[in-house]
């Protein structure tokens, strides 16, 4: 199935209202923070193991979940690393968590940790652990204790990758530029802060017929309908559950294998995503691209 990218709307529904999250999360703050990250090496699919697509950082219990998302599978090379920087609010230390393959005598992949000030290009990392770091197709996580970030309740991070095939060694960060995302977001005065939600195709710029990927991400579980509209009509596509996290909207088995291809007219367009909660709260996201001859 084809689908015209600018004819497609998608609207979830989230099963809790704000009140039942707060009852969760004190003060209903959402325990995930989230980036989501253009495909920038899409004309070179060899690199794209260290492409970040999404990362997040998720508090569960007494931990932090640290993941990161690339656009092809993660490599078992030594010359791979995958981390995050973390500044706690009004603290001038960066603390930096990076994952790496041991060395080659011990296979396997390590969490080291490190600090820097501001203005510093690196830091000094040592060895915090081995078996808190997994991974799975192309999906880094490592989990670490609350504590190893110190008496901090709010931080702003962002993750990196950096792979050095000889002399050169090149990277990736997420956000872009000097950007961060903040920990936790929302809060009391923000009355839908129980959940976010995200949309982003693969590139800003797509030729007619070209296909894309559309990245979605939600902070919970939702019913997620896809819809068509055209001419001031709108047809249901799929509807379906989904589960917190990543997905790529062409692989949810409710639309069927479908694909997103661009189409004419030519001119920038967009995607949107609304996600409802019981009790009125609503969230939108957009994704903005350019169809070109």
């Amino acid at each position: 199935m084809l689908l015209r990218m600018r004819a497609v709307v998608l609207v979830a529904l989230v099963a809790t209202s704000c009140g039942a999250c707060a009852t969760a999360f004190a003060q209903c703050y959402t325990a995930t923070s989230y980036a989501l990250d253009l495909r920038e090496v899409w004309d070179k699919p060899e690199l794209a193991f260290f492409d970040i697509r999404a990362a997040s950082v998720t508090k569960i219990g007494s931990q932090f979940q640290f993941a990161i998302t690339v656009w092809d599978q993660l490599p078992r090379q030594l010359t791979s690393s995958y981390g995050f920087e973390v500044k706690a609010d009004a603290s001038p230390t960066i603390l930096v968590f990076e994952a790496s393959m041991a060395t080659a005598g011990s296979p396997g992949w390590r969490l080291r940790k490190g600090h820097r000030s501001e203005g510093e290009a690196s830091a000094e990392l040592t060895p915090l652990c081995t078996a808190c770091v997994r991974t799975a197709g192309d999906t880094l996580t490592f989990e670490i204790p609350a504590d190893e970030l110190g008496s901090a309740t709010s931080f702003s991070w962002s993750a990196y990758s950096r792979y050095k095939p000889g002399t050169v060694q090149l990277s990736d960060r997420v956000p872009d530029g000097e950007q961060v995302v903040s920990w936790p977001v929302g809060g009391p005065a923000d009355s839908c802060s129980c959940f976010q939600v995200g949309i982003l195709t693969d590139r800003p710029q797509y030729k007619i017929g070209d296909f894309a990927t559309i990245s979605l991400y939600v902070t919970t579980d939702a019913v997620l309908y896809v819809t068509d509209v055209s001419g001031g009509v709108t047809s249901m596509l799929g509807r379906g559950s989904v589960k917190a996290g990543l997905h790529d909207l062409s692989s949810l088995s409710f639309l069927k294998g479908a694909k997103f291809v661009a189409a004419p007219p030519l001119g920038p367009e967009e995607i949107w995503i609304v996600v409802q909660a019981a009790g009125g709260c609503e969230r939108r996201g957009v994704t903005r691209f350019v169809v070109v001859k």
